[in-house]
């Protein structure tokens, strides 16, 4: 179970723990009115996100399934941050390499409540979400493979702990993600239940023991299906097939779970299978932090002719406005005058962005062979 995974490639804001455990990094933020949802929440190693139309090709899947908000496993992106694609924000975490690297994928519909976004490593990442009594922190990790030593092992659960800590106590955490470990089929307390796969190997002890001090329910543990709906990790050659992805949330919560399976018709060429949860959650509206731009300026990187223009444009107003306020020494005045001549030079320069569009290269026939893809993997993987 080596798999090791990294950046889009994209400027991108980011998001520190601070040394205040109750710190957010968004802004503040005016409260409006509340709304339960039925959210569809999971988790998915994608192995990799860093070649050409994989992310698309996750989307569409989350699209397809209608799921709300997915953390995504071995990015093998670098750096962190968070950037729109099609209906979804995506927050990010990765290292200095292209190695690891976990990502939360939310709906755009749903940014609105995002009170904060922290990043703690590119094997931990954790999103607060406004609740109408209390918040809802959602941590996705990456956990080393079978291969790393105790130490690195050591490092992962302290940064769990160092999300926990950011959490208050009395607030619903959610955490999920790849934890290369096997708790078993066998019953332990109220953390794991009776409903898992296979034999519990050491790092499934170290987990379960890490979830009962921290008070966590291991969910798709808990609920009675076939065993296609439990496992989540298919080894090559399909020799073995193992449950080491886990949702989990504080015990004192779990009835808010109503479901937790695996999605095996789920595809985007990855040796792990989906987990998708649904939970039944109130929450409460703020201003959203994300902000799509109207413009499209990656036409400016695109098209010479436009980005000669626009640069053109700018350079006449600015030269004018240096001639006529020579004396003026006012920094405020001369920001606004710029701003002005920014904000004229994009409305008459650029083409407003096209909600629709779609990726250029995401042809008809790349969506007839990815439904080909799907149809073949659970009867015939090779083809």
């Amino acid at each position: 179970m080596n798999r090791d995974g990294a950046s889009p490639g994209r400027k991108a804001y980011e998001h520190q723990v601070a040394s205040d455990r109750h710190q957010t990094t968004a802004a503040k933020t005016t409260k409006t009115t509340s709304t339960d949802l039925n959210l569809q929440i999971g988790t998915w190693n994608v192995r990799t996100l860093f070649t050409s139309g994989k992310l698309a090709n996750i989307i569409l899947e989350l699209e397809r399934l209608n799921i709300d908000i997915l953390g995504i496993c071995e990015t093998r992106w670098t750096g962190n941050g968070q950037f729109l694609s099609d209906n979804y924000a995506i927050f990010y975490s990765g290292g200095e390499e292209h190695a690891s690297g976990v990502a939360i994928a939310i709906k755009k519909e749903l940014t609105k409540f995002i009170l904060g976004c922290w990043t703690l490593s590119d094997r931990v990442m954790m999103i607060k979400l406004k609740g109408k009594k209390l918040d809802i922190n959602i941590i996705q990790a990456y956990a080393p493979t079978s291969t790393s030593t105790e130490e690195v092992l050591a490092t992962f659960y302290e940064q769990l702990d160092i999300a926990f800590k950011t959490c208050k106590s009395q607030e619903i955490k959610i955490l999920m993600g790849d934890f290369n470990a096997k708790v078993g089929r066998y019953k332990h307390k109220t953390v794991a239940g009776p409903f898992g796969l296979g034999e519990r190997n050491d790092r499934g002890d170290t987990f379960i023991q890490w979830c009962e001090e921290k008070e966590l329910a291991i969910m798709n543990t808990w609920f009675q299906q076939h065993n296609r709906r439990l496992y989540t990790w298919i080894s090559p050659g399909d020799q073995t097939r193992n449950l080491i992805d886990y949702i989990c949330i504080s015990q004192r919560f779990r009835n808010g779970v109503k479901q937790c399976k695996t999605m095996p018709s789920a595809d985007c060429n990855t040796d792990h299978i989906l987990l998708v949860a649904k939970v039944a959650i109130r929450l409460k509206k703020i201003k959203s932090t994300i902000k799509e731009p109207k413009f499209d300026f990656s036409i400016l990187k695109s098209n010479k002719i436009i980005a000669n223009k626009f640069k053109i444009e700018v350079t006449n107003r600015y030269n004018v406005l240096a001639i006529e306020e020579t004396h003026n020494e006012d920094p405020s005045a001369k920001w606004n005058q710029l701003q002005k001549i920014l904000t004229e030079t994009t409305n008459m320069v650029l083409p407003k962005r096209d909600k629709q569009a779609k990726q250029p290269w995401m042809t008809t026939e790349i969506l007839n062979l990815m439904n080909q893809r799907r149809k073949y993997k659970s009867s015939n993987n090779k083809k």
